[in-house]
């Protein structure tokens, strides 16, 4: 398991149309349920944990503005194929740290 095996997952949701779909349909289906985006990495080659992928994906999102087409997606609009900054922050929502009360 490593950050850079999450590093690359990323790069290959930035890079594969095919495997992008496959990683928003997995967040929709099993939102907030880390075990669904790791079993989908794991199969196609790419090991990390979950705090692995969470301490990657802030280096990807870090201070970045959402753009036009993040926004209108937040407020309502269509967006039929997410440009990857969008399925970032899905993933960094749902690898997010849980603090137990």
């Amino acid at each position: 398991m490593s950050a850079g095996s999450a590093k690359d997952f990323l790069n290959k949701i930035a890079n594969d149309d095919q495997f992008r779909r496959a990683v928003v349909t997995a967040m929709q289906q099993k939102p907030n349920e880390t075990a669904a985006i790791t079993a989908l990495a794991a199969g196609a080659g790419y090991t990390f944990t979950a705090n692995e992928i969470s301490e990657v994906l802030k280096g990807f999102t870090k201070g970045e503005e959402m753009s036009e087409v993040e926004l209108q997606t937040v407020a309502g609009g269509f967006n039929p194929q997410p440009e990857p900054p969008i399925v970032y922050r899905g993933l960094q929502n749902i690898f997010r740290p849980r603090f137990i009360a």
